[in-house]
């Protein structure tokens, strides 16, 4: 399990994005995100509530079944 590199508080959890599929690393804590292609850094991480919002989605955690 990796430790969330932006905020160093959380495990980051492996999900599903449920009406695209798209598998993501979310921490739980500062809900910072990455696609599984990405490296996960400081460097490249999407909000989630603002990425679900981008795709047209609730910011909710509704959205996502945990993997």
């Amino acid at each position: 399990m990796l430790i969330c590199p932006r905020c160093e508080q959380a495990y980051l959890l492996k999900a599903k994005i449920k009406k695209n599929n798209e598998v993501i690393f979310l921490c739980e804590e500062c809900e910072a995100m990455w696609l599984e292609n990405q490296d996960v850094d400081l460097l490249n991480f999407a909000d989630f509530s603002t990425y679900l919002v981008s795709h047209n989605l609730q910011p909710l955690w509704d959205e996502i079944d945990i993997l």
